[in-house]
C-alpha cells in the first residue's frame, strides 16, 4: 500500500482532475489539483517539476472557470520560482518585463482587456 502521501498518489489525483475538467466539474478539479499540489510539495519538495506542472494545471482550471486573478498569480508564482531557481531573486524590473509575456497578454485576453 502507498499511502495518502505518496507520489504515484499525487499522480493519480492529477489524472482524476484532468478527467473531471473534461466533464467540466471544476469543484472536483481544483480539489484534486490542490491535494496533488500538497503531496508533492511535501514529498518532492517546490523545486520538483511536478509541482510545476501540478501549478499551471489548476491555473488552467481557473482560466477556464473565467478566475483570471487566481491563474495570473500561480503563473507568477511558477515563473517566479523557476526564475529564482535558475538566477537568483527576482528584482522588481524583471518583474514588470513579465507583464509584457504571452502568459499575461492570454489573461488580459480573457477578461476581455482589461
Amino acid at each position: 500500500v502507498l499511502g495518502k502521501y505518496h507520489p504515484d498518489v499525487a499522480k493519480q489525483l492529477n489524472n482524476l482532475a484532468l478527467l473531471c475538467q473534461n466533464q467540466g466539474k471544476y469543484q472536483e478539479v481544483e480539489y484534486y489539483y490542490r491535494r496533488a499540489l500538497e503531496i508533492y510539495e511535501s514529498k518532492l519538495g517546490a523545486d520538483d517539476p511536478n509541482v510545476a506542472k501540478t501549478m499551471n494545471n489548476l491555473a488552467t482550471c481557473y482560466l477556464k472557470q473565467g478566475k483570471f486573478k487566481d491563474a495570473e498569480a500561480l503563473y507568477k508564482e511558477i515563473l517566479t520560482r523557476a526564475h529564482e531557481k535558475e538566477f537568483g531573486s527576482v528584482n522588481r524590473k524583471e518583474f514588470r518585463l513579465w507583464s509584457h509575456c504571452g502568459v499575461w497578454k492570454l489573461v488580459q485576453g480573457l477578461q476581455g482587456g482589461q
